[in-house]
């Protein structure tokens, strides 16, 4: 074969090959060793697990075979195969017979993405490296040629090569999506394991159009998503179909994100339902002038028709060749075909299509074969004779039609002729499982037998695999379940394979160590403790008997020394579990959670409110850190926090800053016996990331010296691998608890056992100080209410004499503005309102992160500005658009009121400048110029403004924190030697604090919270917020 016919053959199938791959290619396919050739298995060896021969007797055994004086072999007869039942459905008739007993396994499904390698083929031509404008490594040559030519022993560093995108996967949380939560799972695995970008984000889209860490946290504004660097991509997965969509307030995320960078749609659903959704796409073919450039720099042709009015943004089919198009388009490869959906600024607000359901049954389904895919009509004719059950119908998917996708699965769930009843499980419409079995080519008999064995096989063939789990039941005298006539198994295995689906009952394992029976455990554990209540219903916080009252200011003042014994749960008996390894005279200074991440900070949070009840803030302080989600889920605002952030793998900046901050405890602690002691959280996420490994050794570092230092080290993680980093952190953590059902080599890893029972989602295991685990369910979680009752107790407590300020203040009680003078908030310290006086310093500068309540506070500065005199006039240039978003938040229609000119082109706002500097200085009028993320690089804008300085215009200027490795704005240097004033939000260092030699406030900080530097005077103060009253 030659070279040409060999890349035509691999063109076929994927994206054609470069020069270099056919070589690396090549050469793999000469290292390969041949497969040694096997003779064919005897017709007797071949297992026939299904169908009417699995009753045959077995072949005569055959004496002249055996070796000599071998006995008699037993006349061995078939396994019974084991069948596989769905758990029973909400109750409906209560009048259905029982017929047995089943006890609950876990199965695994298949994956829904149909052809994750190729969907890494197709991204690869992203895969390209561009200098780091960061990070510089040796270059030895030069440095040799250097030292050979000057004698001077300098070193030559040039800038490391990078990934050149980052990449945010935003995962939309409505209620149509949860059907397609293994989806995103999938995609975000695919995308981490490919490499072709530099960092892999995942977050989450809520139904109000903000975004989250995970579901159920904190919201936060889009425009945390963006980054500075003009490389950064978004995918958006959602089906566009959920109440967000169609009220435009999803539009508006995707319409920020896509105005700053390549932003594209993955769809699940086929092309053909698009046309129903909140975001129809059409086709034509799209281009880009330049590779990642911004959407609103598309151009688009229909192939039918003219283009629609707003920003362009492509819509994908999760598959290898609509990934492959628009890696090609944003790669600046040429023009490429695309669909794409158009967001103009004012959504229509048209409904979801409803006459689909109003259809009789025959029509629909008549009209579901004559418009669904061929593969999407075989799978509801085989879903038919089978459990309609979406892990099944994954399984059907996956064998029987092969390469079919999400889109497929979609048409069938979507098509009308399935309803849901609860969690996974759906059923047929009555009349629609009778008309889609007349449509089976041969008898239902047959068809049913063929997809069992298909199911059967798939099950037997994942069986034992770390792949995505669902419940089903199997028949067992005794079990929990009862099984009705009306339920009917959807597989059959063998018993091999149901001993991989779940542990087997502890009573049928002879001659066991102690430790694996319940009662065992408890005896090996030890007395409970004494003197706690045993009632299992109580929540935490009165398992440990705190709260406000004479109790909780006693546990306060007994010495730090002494042990308090943080309740964290029961045993089966209704025992209470302490965990006595967190204090200091038990000698086990490091712990570990390991499980699902709703079960980890379930139990996360019942330790932190333990012992922040019985730990003064003066005795006992918490640092929280995540790299993807907060290990609380949702941070408390307990006095004992003395640092807490999440999502560090996503900001950079954030994860040197924590860095950072290891160090410095470390420094710090080294040279200071005083301080109080420190549990530090940190969440992993799924386990040590394979491309950070200074966090390893920063958090290892800690850990082998944090009993001399007073720290102890909490990690929480989805897994425990078999990896360098984990073996030399096992050694260190001394006790461990599992918060849910892992796989059992993972078990064994973490607690030395293999086979524990997991009975309900509060079910975990303590491992401490040798023995064997011990059974426990975590205590219940107090009402919000009375959570929110004790932080405001514990922080009256916690800060004594110092007065109290509410964590967000709204704007109705500032004073009035007059002139200049614009109230913002209030100083922590003594409750008084602080102003920014624009008639003594003309200028100001704000900076902070994302979320820290930038625009909250220009928006206020522009009300007052407004407000206060009607001979002032505002010009605001909005770069990426956080005060039209923080309108859009309150519902107002404008992004400002009157007397403002707003706009977020900065050649727009470079012409108002020209034409401001005809206005005389002696003018009877004042100019503020509100200056927001501009683009430091744009010449024109910054010549414009430093003339407009000369000219008596008042400048504020508001930007991100900088730190050492990055450029600061020029113009920042000026409005300090000027000595204008600075309002710094966040608690995080930064160069404009170190500018202003202002320390940065106290952690964690609220939204609003930061340092105004005026003159000398630094001040903590709260901006006020300026959202409407309810």
């Amino acid at each position: 074969m030659t070279i040409d016919r060999l890349r035509k053959a691999l063109s076929a199938i994927g994206p054609p090959p470069d020069a270099r791959e056919l070589s690396e290619m090549l050469w793999l396919a000469c290292h390969l060793s041949p497969q040694e050739k096997r003779p064919p298995i005897a017709p007797s060896e071949v297992r026939e697990p299904f169908g009417g021969d699995a009753g045959r007797p077995p072949a005569p055994w055959d004496a002249r075979s055996a070796p000599e004086g071998a006995p008699a072999a037993p006349d061995l007869a078939p396994l019974p195969l084991v069948p596989l039942l769905p758990p029973p459905s909400p109750p409906r008739m209560p009048d259905v017979e029982p017929v047995g007993e089943a006890v609950e396994v876990l199965v695994p499904t298949a994956p829904m993405l149909a052809n994750p390698l190729g969907v890494q083929r197709a991204l690869r031509p992203l895969k390209r490296r561009v200098p780091s404008r960061h990070r510089f490594e040796l270059d030895e040559d030069a440095t040799a040629a250097r030292v050979a030519d000057t004698g001077l022993w300098t070193p030559v560093l040039v800038s490391a090569p990078e990934r050149w995108l980052t990449l945010s996967l935003v995962v939309d949380t409505g209620p149509t999506m949860r059907l397609w939560r293994p989806l995103a799972r999938e995609l975000t695995e695919v995308l981490l394991r490919q490499g072709a970008f530099q960092d892999v984000h995942l977050s989450h889209l809520d139904t109000t159009g903000r975004i989250t860490s995970a579901p159920g946290s904190p919201p936060r504004d889009p425009a945390t998503l963006l980054g500075g660097s003009g490389r950064h991509a978004v995918l958006v997965l959602s089906d566009c179909s959920g109440p967000h969509w169609w009220d435009g307030r999803a539009a508006r995320a995707v319409r920020r994100w896509a105005r700053i960078g390549p932003t594209a749609i993955l769809q699940p659903l086929a092309e053909r339902l698009w046309r129903r959704t909140a975001a129809p796409a059409v086709p034509g073919v799209a281009a880009l002038p330049r590779p990642a450039a911004p959407n609103t720099d598309l151009s688009f042709t229909p192939y039918d028709g003219p283009s629609a009015t707003g920003v362009p943004v492509p819509v994908l089919e999760v598959a290898p060749r609509w990934f492959g198009a628009w890696a090609r388009l944003i790669s600046g490869s040429g023009p490429q075909p695309a669909a794409v959906a158009s967001f103009p600024a004012r959504p229509s607000g048209a409904a979801p299509l409803r006459r689909e359901r109003e259809l009789p049954i025959a029509e629909r389904v008549r009209r579901f074969l004559a418009s669904a895919s061929p593969a999407a009509a075989e799978l509801a004719a085989h879903v038919a004779v089978s459990v309609p059950s979406l892990p099944v119908m994954r399984l059907i998917q996956h064998r029987v039609l092969g390469g079919s996708g999400p889109g497929q699965l979609a048409e069938v769930l979507l098509s009308g002729l399935l309803r849901p009843v609860g969690g996974v499980r759906y059923e047929f419409v009555p009349g629609a499982r009778e008309a889609l079995l007349d449509t089976l080519p041969r008898p239902e008999a047959l068809h049913t037998r063929h997809v069992l064995e298909a199911v059967s096989t798939e099950i037997e063939r994942r069986a034992g695999t770390s792949t995505d789990l669902f419940r089903a039941l199997i028949p067992a005298d005794g079990g929990p379940v009862t099984l009705t006539a009306d339920t009917d198994h959807f597989a059959l295995v063998t018993p091999e394979t149901r001993a991989h689906l779940a542990p087997p009952p502890l009573s049928a394992i002879p001659d066991l160590p102690t430790g694996m029976d319940d009662r065992l455990m408890l005896a090996d554990a030890g007395p409970p403790p004494s003197g706690r209540p045993s009632a299992t219903n109580v929540d935490v916080l009165g398992l440990n008997g705190v709260g406000p009252g004479q109790t909780f200011s006693d546990a306060w003042s007994l010495p730090p020394s002494m042990p308090r014994d943080p309740a964290i749960g029961h045993d089966p008996e209704g025992n209470v579990v302490s965990l006595y390894p967190l204090d200091l005279s038990s000698g086990i200074p490091h712990g570990l959670i390991v499980g699902e991440t709703e079960a980890r900070q379930r139990a996360v949070r019942a330790i932190v409110l333990a012992l922040a009840g019985g730990h003064a803030p003066w005795d006992l302080t918490f640092a929280f850190a995540g790299l993807g989600e907060h290990p609380l889920g949702e941070p408390l605002a307990l006095p004992h926090v003395r640092y807490s952030e999440d999502e560090l793998l996503g900001h950079p900046d954030s994860l040197r800053q924590f860095i950072e901050y290891l160090s410095d405890t470390v420094a710090s602690r080294s040279t200071s016996e005083t301080q109080p002691r420190l549990l530090l959280v940190v969440d992993l996420s799924l386990t040590f990331p394979s491309s950070r490994r200074e966090i390893g050794e920063a958090l290892l570092t800690l850990a082998q010296r944090g009993r001399s230092l007073g720290v102890q080290l909490l990690l929480s993680s989805a897994t425990v691998e078999d990896t360098t980093m984990w073996n030399r952190f096992l050694p260190l953590l001394g006790w461990r608890i599992t918060a849910s059902r892992l796989p059992p080599a993972e078990l064994r890893r973490v607690l030395g056992q293999a086979a524990l029972p997991f009975p309900d989602e509060r079910t975990a295991y303590l491992l401490a100080g040798g023995g064997a685990p011990r059974r426990f369910r975590v205590a219940l979680e107090p009402p919000r209410e009375v959570v929110d009752d004790f932080v405001t107790w514990v922080r009256r407590f916690g800060l004594p004499g110092k007065p109290s300020l509410p964590l967000r203040l709204h704007a109705d009680a500032l004073p009035a503005a007059s002139g200049g003078r614009i109230p913002i908030g209030f100083e922590v310290d003594t409750l008084k309102p602080v102003f920014v006086d624009f008639d003594w310093d003309p200028h100001l500068l704000v900076t902070g992160r994302n979320g820290s309540g930038r625009a909250n506070l220009l928006r206020l500065l522009i009300e007052g500005i407004t407000a206060g005199s009607d001979r002032s006039f505002v010009y605001v240039l909005d770069s990426f658009g956080i005060i039209w978003t923080l309108a859009e938040e309150f519902g107002f229609p404008e992004p400002v009121g009157p007397r403002v000119t707003y706009t977020d082109s900065p050649s727009d706002f470079v012409g108002i400048l020209g034409s401001l500097v005809a206005i005389s200085p002696s003018s009877n009028t004042d100019v503020y110029l509100f200056v927001i993320d501009r683009d430091v690089g744009l010449e024109s804008l910054s010549l414009a403004l430093r003339s407009m300085l000369g000219r008596g215009a008042h400048l504020i200027l508001a930007g991100h924190l900088t730190f050492p490795d990055q450029r600061m704005d020029p113009l920042v240097p000026i409005l300090h030697q000027r000595g204008s004033s600075a309002v710094l939000l966040g608690s995080i260092e930064s160069e404009e604090a170190r500018l202003y030699q202002a320390a940065p406030a106290p952690s964690p900080a609220p939204v609003g919270r930061g340092v105004l530097v005026q003159g000398g005077r630094r001040r903590v103060i709260q901006v006020a917020h300026t959202a409407p009253r309810a």
